[in-house]
C-alpha cells in the first residue's frame, strides 16, 4: 500500500495480503455483490434535487465519511460532508445520508 501527500511517498507498506480482483472474490464467495456508485448517484441526485455532475461529486468524495450506518458520530460527519457540497435543510441532508 502506498500512500502520497502533495506529490511525495509518505508510506509505503506491505499490508502481506495478495491482491484479490472482484471475479476472484465472487468466485470464492458468491453471496458477495459489487455495485458501483450509479445507485448512489441516482439517489443524491434525487433527494437533494441536484445535477448528475454535482451528485456524482458529493456521492465520491463523501463515501468514506458516509460509508458507515447513519448512527451518531458517524452521521454527523456523513451530514457535514454533504453539507459541504450541497445547502439544504436538515431533512433533505438525513434522507441523502441514506442513498450511501
Amino acid at each position: 500500500m502506498t500512500t502520497y501527500s502533495n506529490g511525495e511517498l509518505t508510506m509505503d507498506k506491505d499490508t502481506g495480503h495478495a491482491f484479490v480482483s472482484d471475479s476472484e472474490l465472487l468466485q470464492q464467495d458468491p453471496g458477495l455483490s459489487t455495485c458501483g456508485v450509479g445507485g448512489t448517484v441516482a439517489c443524491v441526485a434525487t433527494t437533494l434535487g441536484v445535477s448528475g455532475g454535482a451528485a456524482h461529486l458529493i456521492a465520491t468524495v463523501c463515501a468514506g465519511a458516509c460509508v458507515t450506518p447513519a448512527t451518531g458520530f458517524s452521521a454527523a460527519v456523513c451530514a457535514a460532508c454533504i453539507g459541504g457540497y450541497a445547502t439544504m435543510g436538515g431533512a433533505s441532508i438525513a434522507a441523502a445520508a441514506s442513498c450511501f
